[in-house]
């Protein structure tokens, strides 16, 4: 049975990103934002990166993966909701979600095409898993989870547990950003 796959999209209007970019050309050194390359076609172009010799993390992360895989898994125990920030292709997830008993799966990516193509692909693939794709900037202000992971109980996904603050706070677990309604 195939899971309907419905994407929440907190992309702000992109007229800000014309002011971005009009501030990154008037500078002496011309910049553009990063944020501006990951389209569908920038994602296509980074997981094409991720394939060069050169590029070894993504391998490095993957070989680790596949390794221990079962530890990994058993560390998370059943009816979590796994949280991946930068989803991009879920490659390396994908290991990981043959192994776990999930109560579902969020993909959180700045790009929406790529972001809807890998949600489809997963559904298909893990027709069992509830599948929440979530397309969200990473900057600006989004609220951040304070103490955040990437595996949460499946209680703690309302409001109500969460702790948030805002981006600029100095703290060392505030690494995660999180969109809140």
């Amino acid at each position: 049975m195939l899971n309907t796959v419905h994407l929440t999209d907190y992309h702000p209007d992109t007229m800000g990103w014309y002011d971005d970019v009009l501030t990154g050309l008037q500078k002496p050194y011309k910049t553009l934002p990063p944020k501006l390359f990951y389209d569908e076609r920038g994602s296509q172009l980074f997981d094409a990166i991720t394939e060069l010799p050169e590029y070894y993390p993504m391998r490095t992360e993957q070989a680790i993966m596949d390794a221990r895989v079962g530890e990994i898994a058993a560390l998370f125990g059943e009816d979590v909701l796994l949280v991946e920030y930068g989803s991009g292709s879920s490659q390396k997830t994908r290991t990981l979600l043959s192994h776990l008993q999930l109560a579902g799966y969020v993909p959180i990516d700045i790009s929406r095409d790529y972001l809807w193509e890998t949600a489809v692909s997963l559904s298909i693939a893990y027709p069992d898993l509830q599948i929440m794709p979530v397309a969200a900037p990473s900057f600006g202000q989004q609220k951040v989870l304070r103490g955040g992971c990437w595996v949460t109980r499946s209680r703690v996904i309302r409001n109500t547990w969460r702790n948030f603050y805002t981006p600029d706070r100095n703290n060392i677990y505030a690494g995660f950003r999180t969109v809140a309604r």
